[in-house]
């Protein structure tokens, strides 16, 4: 392992750093986010077995009449009110825009919806001019699948740019743009950004403003796409697969009452091919049936067969790969009842010669929540996250990765891998924004240690776990504990496994337990949380956390080539209190804010923050 450590650059204010023993200089509410607070002692550097209805062509090889006119500006109908607003679907051409997604470096996902039931035409070139586009077999655009229309192009020329469009009725779609991903062999520097948490009570998200301006090869939407509920409360929910389809479609429509009709959200997915995951409120609980199983939990058990086999989780599913430029396959040959059937969300794709993309599925196999994470349960060795195939495959893939040297292997996870401490290690009563059931550490620990291990045992370097959840920004080094399914025995630090975790894009934030019970209730209190917060994590002997932000609405944008990674994280400032933005004065103010950024680092190969 070389000796070479993570570093502030010069751009980050010291005045703003703990480890430059100075208080935060903090901004009134309406200010750009302060710069993040390090902490003290920073050390060197189908429905059913059903998969998606949504029409998928046949492989086409791209060679590449006339560029597309804009497309017709939309404002799908809404009320002022949330609690009345109307779950219609606008009837403008392509008024839910485009979308590509699962690249690999010689295909990729195409998506978009129609206005009405017909043929889709998706053609696809190098200029974005279209002077020579290739067209794509036709697809259908019916009811079975809320008009949604996925087509696959494939044939075409690794690390490449292309830019597609759809034709439908005598209607052009917006062009959308994305890349393909690098050949394995191709030494090719990899710029992308990550976040998630989009919740419509926070439409319409103005920090996109910034990401989808950003120069990046890909972007991951990393779970909570949409979220369930229906009133500012949150004491109503969707329920069903018409109910989630709206949701997807909300998510995309103009805020109501807004006074720019801005939606970036489209512009997002038009910019930069994704990858995604779905996370707990895209697959919601019942709050109307009190007898449904937990959704949120696949693998748990309902009566004689898994949760994911549940007409509920099915639907939920089936609108996620309805709305998301994904690729309906199915796991098989497992062995797994698990397993087998399930649509199969979890992938590898390497990104050139210096990086290795792993997409992880963590809620479709996982085991059913304990009580609660300081019951003894929630440490056994018999509860999995993951589902021993898909286990057993991520470390293959990690393997493989090793096997072909690349510098860094990105690994993506809808819930935090970080050990940020129990409500009992940290002596406060409530879980959020710490270890809570739903965590790696919280609900699955003796997995998350063996798994950890395992890296380490395999000397596997470099691994950049990826979340967001929490609804903050934290930066840390791993370490797991030596007996995988005791968290009071000695937590040994991982060689040089990272993870980062941020967001969200627009949702409720706001201090972890450890803050919010000890009186840290605004974002000008960072340095007080962290150094609360580390002082418990040291006095169980966990990792202390190396930087933090909290209360901000943001992104990360990392750069990585063959020895170094380059982190920014960037945002603005949260709204706390959502039904302020009922005020067209402070939604106008909120719409205008600009992001700033927040921090930025860089790590070497080798090397532990």
């Amino acid at each position: 392992m070389r000796s070479v450590s993570a570093r502030w650059l010069p751009a980050v204010a010291c005045a703003v750093l703990v480890a430059c023993g100075q208080a935060a200089v903090l901004p009134t509410p309406t200010a750009a986010p302060p710069a993040a607070v390090a902490a003290p002692t920073v050390r060197p550097t189908p429905p059913s077995a059903v998969p998606s209805a949504s029409p998928t062509t046949p492989p086409v090889a791209i060679p590449t009449a006339v560029a597309a006119p804009a497309a017709p500006a939309t404002t799908p109908t809404a009320l002022a009110r949330p609690a009345a607003r109307s779950t219609a679907a606008s009837s403008a051409p392509f008024a839910y825009g485009v979308a590509a997604g699962d690249m690999t470096a010689d295909s990729a996902v195409l998506w978009t919806r129609a206005a009405v039931p017909g043929e889709v035409v998706a053609e696809v070139s190098e200029s974005e001019g279209f002077e020579r586009p290739t067209a794509l077999p036709a697809a259908q655009a019916t009811d079975a699948t809320d008009l949604t229309v996925k087509v696959s192009a494939r044939g075409l020329k690794p690390g490449t740019r292309y830019f597609y469009r759809f034709r439908a009725g005598g209607q052009l779609s917006p062009v959308g743009q994305f890349r393909t991903a690098f050949a394995p062999d191709q030494a090719a520097p990899l710029t992308f950004a990550f976040s998630g948490d989009a919740d419509w009570e926070w439409k319409p998200y103005p920090v996109l403003n910034a990401l989808v301006k950003e120069k990046l090869d890909f972007f991951l939407f990393l779970g909570d796409l949409i979220y369930e509920t229906t009133d500012l409360q949150g004491r109503t929910d969707v329920e069903d697969l018409a109910g989630y389809r709206w949701k997807y479609r909300e998510n995309r429509e103009p805020r109501d009452g807004s006074p720019s009709k801005m939606v970036p959200m489209l512009d997002l997915y038009r910019l930069f091919g994704q990858y995604s995951v779905f996370d707990n409120h895209e697959i919601g609980v019942s709050r109307a049936d009190r007898a449904a199983p937990p959704f949120t939990t696949g693998g748990a058990k309902a009566g004689d067969a898994f949760v994911n086999r549940t007409p509920g989780f099915l639907q939920r599913v089936q609108a996620y790969r309805e709305y998301q430029p994904v690729r309906d396959e199915t796991v098989a040959g497992t062995g797994d009842p698990r397993l087998d059937g399930t649509g199969r969300f979890y992938r590898a794709i390497p990104w050139g010669a210096n990086a290795e993309l792993i997409v992880l599925d963590d809620r479709s196999y996982r085991d059913a929540a304990p009580r609660s994470p300081d019951d003894p349960d929630a440490t056994s060795c018999a509860r999995t996250m993951l589902g021993a195939p898909q286990l057993k495959w991520f470390q293959d893939e990690l393997l493989a990765a090793k096997a072909r040297k690349v510098a860094w292997t990105f690994v993506v996870v809808s819930s935090p891998i970080q050990q940020l401490g129990t409500p009992a290690q940290l002596g406060v009563r409530a879980e959020s924004g710490i270890d809570g059931v739903k965590s790696w550490s919280g609900g699955y620990l003796c997995e998350r240690n063996r798994l950890l291990r395992w890296i380490d045992d395999n000397a596997i370097d470099d691994v950049v776990f990826l979340s967001t959840d929490n609804h903050y920004t934290v930066v840390n080094d791993l370490r797991y504990n030596a007996t995988p399914d005791d968290r009071a025995s000695p937590a040994k630090p991982a060689r040089n496994a990272v993870e980062i975790i941020t967001g969200p894009i627009g949702a409720a934030t706001g201090p972890p337990a450890i803050g919010r019970e000890l009186g840290a209730a605004s974002r000008d209190l960072d340095k007080l949380i962290l150094d609360l917060w580390n002082n418990g994590l040291r006095r169980v002997g966990l990792e202390p956390i190396k930087y933090g932000s909290f209360m901000t609405f943001s992104y990360a944008v990392l750069s990585a080539d063959a020895d170094r990674l380059s982190v920014t994280v960037k945002g603005l400032p949260a709204v706390a209190d959502q039904s302020t933005l009922l005020d067209p004065e402070k939604e106008r103010e909120y719409e205008a804010g600009q992001a700033q950024e927040i921090l930025r680092f860089e790590l070497k190969a080798g090397a532990r923050l």
